[in-house]
């Protein structure tokens, strides 16, 4: 199921998000790869790898947006992860959950309002696919994204140690 497009305007710029296809791959990953290293960063060579990137892809789950160029500037994906599924500080009573994950924006283009636009939207197809509440797990040393999604009115529901780091569970009914 392939979702329409969707033109942002944030400030004076244009920005079209879409589902990302699997020629995509080389520019998708390459980002990954530029976020390794970088403050707070989690990933390393081996997530997000191209294996999850097929996976996304074949479940309509990627999302890519660009800029009036074309180029893909960034990427998220909507998550089905048991592990972080089965945390014990979501609220499951809330019914179909889900989980944004692999959030990246092209360096050169951070701090310019792009992510929480585009997160507003991939939560829009996260409703219309029938969710009802979406969760992220955030490093609990990564400023920039805690302030960000306190903005978007997620709610800190708990702490995690997954996959050998300590996060911040965030939840919001959708």
């Amino acid at each position: 199921m392939k979702t329409d497009i969707k033109i942002l305007q944030i400030n004076d710029n244009k920005y079209l998000i879409r589902e990302a296809i699997a020629q995509d791959e080389k520019i998708i990953i390459a980002l990954y790869r530029s976020a390794i290293g970088t403050e707070f960063c989690t990933w390393s060579l081996d997530y997000p790898n191209i294996d999850t990137f097929y996976m996304d892809v074949k479940d309509n789950n990627l999302f890519c947006i660009c800029n009036e160029e074309g180029e893909i500037i960034g990427a998220v994906s909507i998550d089905k992860d048991d592990n972080t599924d089965g945390l014990d500080c979501w609220n499951k009573s809330l019914g179909k959950m889900g989980e944004l994950s692999r959030m990246v924006i092209r360096e050169d283009y951070q701090n310019k309002g792009i992510a929480p636009e585009f997160i507003k939207f991939v939560m829009e197809i996260m409703k219309s696919r029938g969710y009802k509440s979406v969760h992220y797990l955030v490093s609990k040393y990564h400023k920039k994204a805690l302030k960000a999604y306190e903005k978007l009115e997620f709610i800190l529901v708990g702490e995690s140690d997954l996959f050998e780091h300590n996060w911040y569970c965030y939840e919001k009914v959708l």
